[in-house]
């Protein structure tokens, strides 16, 4: 195996002993014609703001030099990419017919067993979208929002958008930017490259300063599938959770300088699983491994893209799980997250509470994310005055709008014993309540609910002897409490251990 990664692969050319797919030309041709008007306009525009600057225009020599820049910025980059993006197809397909048994080779950073995690680019990304946000939307608000309110048009006002938009982004980016600089480059060292499919993932996670280990930290290993559909304006990303798995580590880490720890990581991972695969672009598989810890100031948060692949020798055999010792008990995880679930007996019975608008912060992005999309609603009413627009913009409308009040008002009650079941939905203080004798339920299990980011909400089913399942809980955004929660009910209702 060291052989293997020392072997350099990425400095050597293809393998041409066996034909490559195509290399993109026709693509990077396509790409950099369309790209041509965007940096021809560009330049175009710049050169004449430039002149009116000269001539004593400063407004319109100023708005036609932004949007040359702005433009600009894009031709060209759209060109640098296409060109870019060509090569390293090239490049890709060269060590994809070389190393077709080994595709973990294909990454430098797989392949050494170094990964860095993805916040620098994350940070680089929001400040991308902040900075194309106010550039659109800085000068709007100064120029040309007031002209059009003084000439009655109110409806210019939607265009503070944009300026909203760039304020969140840079918002984000900020905050971005501040934990790159609190915590430093941070580095997921593999013990053995890949992980492996029926094996494990293991290595450590080397967070170089400013990290306070009594908090703990909470590590979590996914497999993912992303998939692309539509194109254009109609190209939406789904992700899907296919496996998952969590941990949490205790505050007595191992540390390796003055300010630096080597956080371990142990994951066995399902023979059954996919292995990663990016050949289709719009069908990808990843595995994802993050690590979070609430800290003061800013909580240290730390994503990587790990290998795991279906190898053929199993070169790490049995080997004891080095977190075992570290590892904090399911109760204590909850506590310490501070969940909302209220757990309690009364008198022979367990009751389980759901409250209302648990997940405080998701939630007030969602109801942002509805505001906004309400106020495009009333726009395409009073713009379009199409039929259509009014009724496809207003059921999603209704329907989004329904849907945040639901997660600001309806709770759930389970009560619990070994010869029924009460389970009840409130939505302020009116809901129907459903009782299940014991002897028809067979117990009660955990499903993936929606999906929110990188978060995946699960709710808690009772299920019948006939097959039929009644979601009794939902919106739980950890796993480990989901099926502590699941296991807390069947133990109530006599089931299980």
């Amino acid at each position: 195996m060291d052989s293997e990664m020392n072997d350099s692969p990425f400095n050597l050319p293809p393998d041409k002993s066996q034909p490559a797919k195509s290399d993109g030309l026709g693509a990077t041709v396509f790409l950099v014609l369309f790209a041509t008007p965007f940096a021809g306009f560009g330049l175009l525009a710049a050169v004449q703001g430039i002149r009116k600057l000269i001539a004593g225009n400063t407004y319109d020599g100023s708005m036609l030099c932004l949007f040359g820049f702005i433009f600009s910025l894009v031709g060209f980059g759209l060109m640098f990419g296409a060109i870019w993006g060509r090569k390293k197809l090239k490049q890709t397909a060269g060590l994809r017919v070389r190393f077709a048994d080994k595709l973990w080779m294909l990454r430098p950073d797989w392949a050494v067993g170094e990964i860095k995690s993805t916040g620098r680019g994350q940070a680089v990304l929001f400040w991308i979208m902040a900075l194309a946000f106010c550039g659109f939307g800085i000068p709007i608000l100064i120029f040309i929002i007031p002209q059009e309110l003084h000439k009655g048009n109110r409806l210019a006002l939607i265009a503070l958008l944009f300026p909203l938009i760039g304020l969140a982004m840079m918002i984000a980016a900020v905050y971005q930017t501040l934990r790159q600089l609190k915590y430093g480059a941070v580095l997921f060292k593999l013990k053995s490259v890949p992980g492996i499919i029926g094996g494990v993932l293991m290595g450590t996670i080397r967070i170089p300063a400013h990290f306070q280990p009594q908090t703990g930290i909470a590590l979590r290993l996914r497999c993912v599938r992303r998939l692309v559909t539509g194109s254009g304006k109609s190209r939406s990303v789904s992700e899907y959770v296919l496996w998952e798995d969590e941990k949490h580590l205790g505050g007595n880490l191992p540390r390796t300088g003055p300010m630096e720890y080597d956080v371990p990581v142990f994951f066995k991972i399902p023979a059954d699983s996919r292995q990663c695969d990016d050949e289709k672009p719009d069908d990808r598989i990843l595995w994802r491994l993050t690590a979070n810890s609430k800290q003061a100031g800013i909580d240290f948060h730390a994503d990587f893209e790990v290998p795991v692949f279906k190898v053929t020798d199993d070169i790490m055999g049995d080997i004891a799980d080095p977190t075992a010792a570290l590892q904090v008990p399911v109760a204590e995880v909850i506590r310490d997250e501070h969940s909302r679930i209220k757990v309690t007996d009364i008198g022979g019975a367990r009751e389980f509470y759901f409250p209302p608008a648990r997940n405080l912060m998701n939630l007030v992005g969602f109801t942002a994310a509805v505001l906004v999309w309400t106020t495009f609603t009333a726009a395409a009413f009073l713009l379009f005055h199409s039929l259509f627009f009014e009724i496809v913009f207003g059921l999603v409308n209704v329907l989004l709008v329904v849907g945040c009040c639901d997660m600001w008002l309806r709770s759930s009650r389970v009560t619990i014993n070994a010869t029924s079941v009460h389970a009840t939905k409130h939505w302020l203080f009116l809901g129907p309540t459903r009782t299940f004798d014991a002897d028809v339920i067979t117990g009660f299990e955990i499903k993936e609910g929606m999906t929110s980011g990188q978060t995946v909400y699960y709710n808690l089913q009772l299920v019948t002897r006939a097959g039929r399942r009644c979601t009794v809980g939902n919106g739980v955004p950890n796993r480990l409490e989901a099926d502590w929660l699941a296991k807390q009910m069947n133990r109530a209702l006599g089931r299980g251990e």
